[in-house]
């Protein structure tokens, strides 16, 4: 499963018509996306999907690394997570006790509790 975090994750979700009730972004989804923030200024995708007017210039280019992010690891969906890079820190610390850092290469295949 790929996660992914941050101001563009979740307001991606905002510009399609399921919006961030459903936290998963799949291709088609990622191409409605892409479809509704191209078709407008800028200005107008931020008051339609209430988003911030400088997040919505640069958002497009967002949609476009998370399509390059699936495409590189062949996934068709990825998650979007309100947790952020911070909160991964805190729950990897918490969940391996020291040593944590010694141990990235395995983690970045994820753990089971």
């Amino acid at each position: 499963e790929v996660v992914i975090v941050g101001g563009t994750a979740s307001n991606l979700l905002k510009v399609t018509n399921a919006g961030p009730a459903d936290p998963i972004i799949t291709r088609a989804r990622l191409a409605e996306a892409l479809g509704n923030l191209t078709m407008a200024p800028a200005a107008v995708t931020s008051e339609r999907y209430l988003v911030n007017p400088t997040r919505a210039r640069i958002l497009p280019a967002g949609a476009a690394i998370v399509d390059a992010l699936m495409r590189r690891y062949g996934v068709a969906k990825v998650r979007v997570s309100e947790a952020g890079m911070r909160e991964g820190a805190v729950l990897v610390a918490d969940h391996l006790q020291r040593g944590w850092r010694d141990r990235l290469t395995e983690l970045a295949h994820g753990w089971r509790s």
